[in-house]
């Protein structure tokens, strides 16, 4: 068992130095790759004004002004884009990522605010 270990007394990794003390083969780089917390991402008016109802209604459901979305989303500072039944592309804005998620009813939330524009219309 002791020719498989990958780590030293000390939890440092086992490697080998040639006479010219340089890592011989240099040490492995490993990645792990694994899926972003996902959350229901909220848009609210930065006034606090309710947003209108139905709009992007493929990815968003209004609830009391606020639009959420239908499926929890990735939570990336990567710009996300939403694809439409047609295959034409929407983009719309990604949670900040300094801001902590909100646990709310058992499911996970983040809040965008947003501007009044024609991309996120209030309520007349």
């Amino acid at each position: 068992m002791n020719g498989y270990k990958i780590l030293d007394a000390t939890g440092k990794l086992i490697t080998k130095k040639n006479e010219n003390n340089i890592m011989d083969p240099p040490a492995p780089i490993f990645e792990i790759n694994f899926r972003s917390k996902a959350s229901f991402w909220r848009y609210i008016n930065s006034k606090n004004n309710a947003l209108k109802d139905g709009i992007h209604a493929e990815f968003l459901i209004s609830n009391e002004g606020v639009l959420i979305t239908k499926i929890p989303r990735s939570l990336t500072s990567n710009t996300i884009l939403f694809k439409k039944a047609d295959d034409t592309l929407l983009y719309l804005p990604n949670p900040n990522s300094s801001q902590a998620p909100i646990y709310q009813n058992n499911k996970i939330y983040n809040d965008i605010r947003v501007q009044e524009s024609s991309l996120f219309p209030i309520e007349p």
